[in-house]
């Protein structure tokens, strides 16, 4: 199968929903590309390369957790809706923040079961801004990304990586307050210091990979 930079193309004007939350906003973005299928369909079936080792890492063991990328920098969409994502949250860029349009593909799968309703990924910080786009064709409201509060068992945690060592956590670590729905072909923008994490639920990301587009500003 041949796939064109067109297939790839962001549209040029979206639907964008902000939702009050916290000290800040959530900010929803639908129809971001103009062919999303066609994205999906190429990257369905890439294998999967982890990103980053760790000794002792159950990645590979308990479930596959890479990241690919894809040159997008000829698309001036893709730039002009960042640069508006961060003007609406007041960033400026730096050395530190760059608008980049090389793509980041993040993908998940399960190798053994979901341990169940009561455990949860782990949730973690990054950077000033979240902005996550959802590539897997599902219902609207399957879930996406959950933002947590810690306990102080979970804040003692946020500033050390221990994602792939012990990648499930309970409720005696963080409080579950919002469940973000993964709606296909939509973006959510957030701060990167609210502890987050993918939602996962039960085992449906055993029989397909997990496709989340990633820019950390």
């Amino acid at each position: 199968m041949f796939y064109k930079h067109a297939d790839f193309a962001f549209n040029s004007q979206w639907k964008v929903t902000i939702q009050p939350y916290r000290d800040s906003h959530i900010l929803f973005i639908d129809d971001v590309y103009q062919h999303p299928d066609r994205v999906y369909e190429y990257l369905k079936d890439i294998p999967i390369k982890a990103h980053k080792w760790q000794k002792g890492s159950s990645n590979g063991v308990d479930y596959y957790d890479g990241q690919m990328h894809c040159d997008n920098r000829w698309d001036l969409c893709r730039s002009k809706l960042y640069e508006n994502i961060l003007n609406f949250y007041k960033i400026e860029e730096d050395e530190d923040c760059r608008i980049d349009t090389i793509s980041v593909i993040n993908q998940f799968r399960l190798v053994r079961d979901c341990p169940g309703p009561d455990q949860f990924w782990s949730p973690h910080i990054d950077n000033r801004l979240n902005v996550l786009l959802y590539l897997n064709p599902q219902p609207d409201t399957d879930p996406g990304t959950s933002i947590y509060w810690p306990y102080q068992k979970g804040e003692n945690l946020l500033d050390k990586d221990t994602e792939h060592l012990t990648p499930w956590k309970d409720n005696s670590y963080f409080r579950h307050e919002l469940c973000i729905f993964g709606k296909y072909n939509s973006m959510v923008c957030f701060p990167g210091q609210w502890p987050h994490g993918q939602t996962i639920i039960d085992n449906r990301y055993k029989e397909k990979t997990r496709l989340t587009e990633v820019v950390f500003f």
